[in-house]
């Protein structure tokens, strides 16, 4: 794109990828500062893509497979949010175990969106088959 300073872009992509890594397998919006992922963002695949880096890459490849494992509910529904102790999550719906949960405002819909949708692009960037197939299950309930 004429004009666009692809370095620039990049960076500001970076700074906010970067702060929104809470740690090791856990990619959230709300940032490291705060210890809260929202699971409802359906970008981090794409930044994925913008940044090129191996690193977030994996990050986030390992983050969907947490969220996998954890955060999935047996009928199919994405629990919403993570925080690493309980304080704004939906009665009831806190994990002690996972810090997986429903936050408190209500069900946020795009959770399940959000996985789905970050699972397909980060497929898209790696070409990992046998890692989508991984995920092939808990998708197909959405």
């Amino acid at each position: 794109m004429v004009g666009i300073d692809a370095d620039a872009v990049r960076d500001l992509l970076n700074t906010t990828a970067r702060y929104g890594v809470v740690d090791d397998s856990i990619v959230g919006a709300n940032g490291w500062l705060t210890n809260w992922k929202c699971l409802h963002e359906p970008f981090f695949a794409q930044l994925a893509l913008a940044i090129d880096d191996s690193a977030y890459t994996k990050n986030l490849q390992a983050s969907l497979d947490r969220e996998m494992q954890l955060a999935i509910q047996p009928d199919g529904r994405v629990l919403s949010r993570w925080h690493n102790e309980p304080g704004d999550e939906m009665p009831g719906t806190y994990n002690t175990k996972t810090g997986y949960y429903e936050a408190k405002w209500g069900y946020t819909i795009d959770a399940q969106t959000g996985y789905v949708i970050n699972v397909a692009d980060l497929f898209n960037l790696t070409g990992k088959l046998t890692w989508l197939k991984d995920h092939q299950k808990p998708v197909s309930k959405h």
